[in-house]
């Protein structure tokens, strides 16, 4: 039977002291390295010129539910990173600073009837969800969506079926009444439009 003493343990104590530092530094260094890395180990983190960074993944098991991205190589050089499986909204960017994934959709056409004597008339576009389910992982920012149409004389509207709010709008004047300036800049409202 070993008796410690208070010089023992001291001594067993001071042992352990430097075994604890070096622990905790090899987790620092283990945290260090991991701080460069943005994705889990073995996971890809490009996509073209976009960045993966994790919770986003573009295989399985490399992302959080709801957050598996696709890597298109079939479309071109570069490869074209989007959300869900259907490709119709291409990320440019995201951000996990401020919690953003920017992407563009698909250009949308309308086939507006233009009665004869009243030179006017309404189109609605009722197409696809753009992989954005209502409850989902994603919601359309009503702050940082851009609205752009081309066309004279329009008034659009970009809704949420069911819901009471406009998230972006945009409206265009053509004619000779309103001519201006193709040096001068145009200004862009607060909710993205007349480019």
């Amino acid at each position: 039977m070993r008796v410690l003493t208070a010089a023992s343990m001291a001594r067993q104590l001071m042992l352990a002291a430097p075994v604890a530092a070096l622990a905790l530094s090899l987790q620092l260094l283990l945290l260090a390295a991991a701080e460069g890395q943005i994705g889990l180990h073995g996971c890809p983190t490009m996509c073209g010129d976009v960045s993966v960074p994790y919770p986003f993944g573009i295989t399985p098991q490399c992302s959080l539910p709801g957050f598996n991205l696709t890597c298109d190589a079939s479309r071109g050089t570069p490869p074209r990173l989007s959300l869900g499986g259907d490709g119709t909204l291409r990320v440019t960017n995201n951000s996990l600073d401020n919690a953003t994934v920017r992407v563009h959709g698909p250009a949308v056409e309308i086939d507006v009837p233009m009665t004869f004597f009243a030179n006017g008339g309404n189109g609605t576009w009722g197409g696809q969800a753009w992989s954005l389910s209502r409850g989902g992982t994603y919601i359309l920012s009503a702050a940082d969506n851009e609205l752009i149409i081309t066309g004279c004389n329009l008034f659009v509207e970009l809704l949420v079926t069911g819901e009471p709010w406009v998230i972006s709008s945009c409206a265009t004047v053509c004619g000779s009444s309103c001519s201006r300036n193709p040096d001068q800049p145009v200004r862009n409202s607060r909710r993205g439009c007349n480019k």
